[in-house]
């Protein structure tokens, strides 16, 4: 006889599926024992080459302080302008730079979201994590060649990696912040590298139909970056709003800047234009929003806005007598760390830099520990001051990895990553 109640039911192929509560994971081997010492060797050999001379044309060579500042700005993917940038360098040079960004993108996509899926219970295993971080950068590399193929050259590969890492290195003519390229080919691609890996595979097999639903982590991290996001763009609108009078063309260029600008001071730092040409009003709104930064396991730096919202919610369950759990207390650990980090840079940069004013001196240790690279103008600080920068950008890329392992190790409770 057929056995009846059995209740297991065969599922449909074709029905879209909830992605499965990952149990808690081991320790990959791909942690950040292993990673991070391999990334910094990659920062010291970019060092030697742009120290040896071959990097940059004959009578520029780099002192030993400025080719450390130039591996670390482009590894780190802050991209500050420099004295001899880019454009000033040989070949060799803007290979190595390019090629530093890509091993930014890399160790950032990679150790960050190992973590990250294991914080969200993601069930991407860790060998499917590599190959999306490294497929990724492939696919940026090809829709570069494919504008290069148009006649952009091989400066719009490299700006296409850079907008992929929020890095604000380019080579070339930088596009205006309002032109075509800039508003539907740069920009888009540093909002996808700024969400972080894992929401942007869970966001393609929610495409494909493969999961049901998205993640805690990824729902929260679209929330948080959209509200950000046209938070900000009103409010430097409102801080730049065209003449009453203005015709319609003026509004739509205050819009599209305002739009551009609230994203760029969020990690990616191209320089459009420098800092010392906006409102000092802006300046102080951008360097909000270079602390805010991006979000985890992503190309950009900062706070994190994931951070924003586990404080929010655990202030909201403080005032409303619920408990707050350990993500809260790890949201503030990483706040006041961030604040310390902050400080002691702004700190060393007034000791370094006592003839330049106190604010422009916060706005580069924001920018620098935010891995932003906006400045008033390009970076020509002191040796010590150059090592100052140098440092705060190395604690602002690794820091927030170690913060996410740090969860993903010890609070098996949390759903949304913090660093």
């Amino acid at each position: 006889m057929k056995k009846r109640g059995s209740g297991k039911t065969k599922p449909s192929k074709s029905a879209p599926v909830a992605a499965p509560v990952m149990a808690h994971r081991p320790v990959t081997a791909f942690g950040p024992g292993f990673l991070i010492p391999i990334y910094l060797l990659m920062v010291l050999s970019g060092y030697l080459i742009f120290h040896s001379g071959r990097a940059t044309v004959a009578g520029n060579t780099l002192s030993a302080p400025r080719s450390l500042f130039a591996a670390i700005n482009a590894a780190t993917l802050t991209g500050f302008s420099q004295p001899t940038n880019t454009n000033d360098y040989l070949p060799l040079g803007r290979a190595t730079a390019l090629a530093l960004t890509i091993v930014g993108i890399s160790f950032s996509f990679v150790a960050g979201g190992l973590a990250v899926v294991r914080i969200a219970r993601l069930p991407y295993s860790d060998r499917c994590v590599i190959a999306w971080a490294l497929g990724s950068i492939v696919v940026v590399f090809a829709l570069g060649g494919l504008f290069a193929l148009a006649g952009g050259g091989f400066e719009t590969i490299f700006q296409a990696i850079s907008a992929f890492g929020n890095s604000g290195l380019y080579t070339g003519a930088l596009p205006a912040n309002d032109s075509f390229r800039t508003l539907v080919f740069l920009l888009p691609l540093s909002v996808i590298g700024g969400l972080g890996l894992p929401v942007v595979m869970e966001l393609t097999d929610r495409v494909r139909g493969k999961i049901a639903s998205l993640s805690v982590h990824s729902r929260t991290v679209l929330t948080w970056t959209s509200g950000v996001y046209l938070a900000a763009t009103v409010l430097l609108l409102l801080l730049q709003l065209p003449d009453s009078h203005a015709p319609l063309s003026a509004w739509q260029r205050a819009i599209a800047n305002a739009s551009c600008e609230a994203l760029n001071a969020r990690s990616i730092g191209f320089p459009f234009e420098f800092a010392t040409y906006w409102p000092r009003a802006v300046q102080w709104v951008t360097i909000g929003l270079m602390v805010i930064g991006a979000s985890p396991a992503g190309s950009g730096g900062g706070l994190k806005v994931t951070t924003l919202a586990v404080l929010y919610d655990g202030t909201r369950n403080t005032l409303g007598r619920r408990p707050t759990g350990r993500p809260m207390g790890i949201a503030l650990l990483w706040l006041g760390m961030y604040a310390g980090c902050l400080l002691a840079s702004l700190l060393a940069l007034l000791m370094s830099e006592p003839q330049m004013p106190a604010d422009r001196l916060l706005f580069l240790a924001s920018s620098a520990l935010g891995n932003v690279g906006l400045s008033h103008d390009p970076v020509s600080v002191s040796n010590f001051g150059l090592a100052v920068l140098s440092t705060t950008m190395l604690i602002g890329r690794i820091a927030p990895v170690l913060v996410l392992w740090w969860t993903a190790r010890t609070t098996p409770e949390a759903l949304v990553a913090v660093g």
